[in-house]
């Protein structure tokens, strides 16, 4: 079975070393306080190979948006899955995408959500393989989203940049 989990740490190319934060982003405001997210899964498409060819920061908070980012999210596959099922009553969904990159080894993962009294940060990492590192000769266009509780706070997104040493 093949399985489509927006959010999740790439592994990039085989060798290259994982740059994810292991502590609370030094950018987030003090007292912001981690929230519950779950990575959007079941998803039958490969998250490298989503059809966002532009680098986008959004959230979506209603079914009639989902519908349309996910015809873009799944448009490289055939037949075109359907998309995962989301409450948004109560859930809403953060994506992230890095848009149309020139080969394999690119990723993004959302590393976190966290609140503060009126905001919301979604901090989000952005990784390129390093000049050392053997990658696809292939377009990507690597996604990530996770889904969360509705709030009504706005979000702000905490960008980070790696390069991976491989």
């Amino acid at each position: 079975m093949h399985r489509f989990m927006l959010l999740a740490t790439l592994a990039g190319s085989p060798g290259c070393a994982d740059h994810r934060q292991s502590s609370q982003d030094p950018a987030l405001p003090r007292g912001a306080q981690p929230i519950p997210s779950s990575p959007v899964t079941d998803l039958d498409v490969v998250q490298e190979m989503s059809g966002i060819d532009t680098r986008e920061r959004r959230v979506v908070d209603n079914a009639n948006d989902w519908q349309a980012i996910w015809r873009r999210i799944a448009q490289n596959q055939q037949p075109e899955p359907a998309p995962p099922t989301i409450d948004f009553n109560s859930d809403v969904v953060v994506l992230a995408s890095m848009g149309t990159q020139s080969s394999g080894g690119f990723s993004v993962a959302i590393e976190g959500v966290y609140r503060t009294a009126d905001k919301l940060y979604v901090v989000v990492r952005e990784a390129s393989p390093g000049k050392n590192c053997m990658t696809t000769a292939a377009l990507t266009a690597p996604v990530a989203a996770v889904r969360m509780q509705r709030t009504g706070l706005p979000v702000e997104f905490l960008e980070h940049k790696t390069t991976q040493d491989c």
